[in-house]
């Protein structure tokens, strides 16, 4: 846990001890909530590699298919970091990574592309050539499934 410490301060300073104390105390909360809620899990250290073929290659690979999708349609680079956020986070949040298949985790790909298109571009992306790259990434999923999982992300 992060250690917050707090300056005597002058006697004639405008904050005072009482403001000072309310502030270190909302920051210690802070610092225990991002502790307990924000803590980043290593989901593919949880993994063997025979569990389901999701290991550091295969999240490259999803890296790579997203930068593809990104760069043919003339997009924000940032906006694969975003989306590789979005999946990190799909993952380990959940421990979805330990009961999908790689078809499944594919489809959390597609779905956190999309979503970080959604919110990072102001253009749109036709959702059938999104299904026609997923395609290539080694998914065929109707519309309604990227859909769902866009919601449930």
């Amino acid at each position: 846990m992060t250690k917050v410490h707090m300056s005597q301060g002058a006697a004639n300073s405008w904050v005072g001890d009482e403001y000072s104390r309310l502030l270190a105390d909302k920051v210690t909360v802070m610092a225990e909530k991002e502790d307990a809620f924000y803590s980043c899990v290593d989901y593919l250290g949880e993994l063997s590699p025979l569990d389901n073929g999701i290991d550091e290659g295969w999240r490259q690979k999803a890296a790579e298919w997203m930068f593809k999708v990104i760069d043919f349609y003339d997009l924000d680079r940032d906006i694969v970091n975003v989306g590789m956020a979005y999946l990190d986070q799909m993952f380990t949040v959940s421990s979805l990574h330990h009961r999908m298949c790689k078809q499944q985790c594919h489809l959390v790909t597609m779905a956190s592309l999309k979503l970080a298109i959604k919110l990072c571009e102001p253009r749109t992306m036709n959702m059938n050539d999104m299904i026609k790259l997923g395609a290539k990434l080694g998914g065929h999923f109707p519309h309604a499934a990227i859909v769902e999982m866009e919601n449930e992300m």
